[in-house]
């Protein structure tokens, strides 16, 4: 099971970990967007600090219909203690955990304050 907590900001935010291609790791959190159908979103600084890889780019939609262009990296997540590749979308603002990694899970939100985040 993977856990974590509602913010202030009524955020589902879980803390995630990542490994690059030298075996460095980072663990940083994430928000939930349900919205997001891909896996993941990372900002610039994280993905040069783990040295990923670019291995190309993707046409996506930003919230308000907004047409955009995104680098796509790989990496080794640990999702439920097992490792994963998945592929990484580079966009500014926080880290988004989207559905594609929540495939197959069941998600539980308690939208308050402090509330509780499970995926199972």
């Amino acid at each position: 099971m993977i856990s974590g907590i509602v913010n202030s900001a009524l955020e589902a935010v879980i803390r995630l970990e990542l490994r690059g291609p030298s075996d460095h790791a980072r663990v940083f959190d994430a928000v939930i967007d349900t919205g997001f159908t891909d896996y993941l979103t990372l900002p610039t600084s994280i993905i040069e600090d783990l040295c990923l890889p670019v291995e190309g780019a993707t046409r996506v939609t930003l919230g308000g219909d907004i047409p955009s262009v995104a680098r796509v990296c790989m990496a080794e997540i640990i999702w439920n203690n097992q490792s994963r590749h998945i592929p990484i979308l580079e966009m500014s603002g926080v880290p988004l955990v989207g559905m594609s990694l929540l495939r197959g899970h069941h998600l539980h939100i308690h939208a308050v304050e402090g509330g509780d985040v499970a995926i199972r």
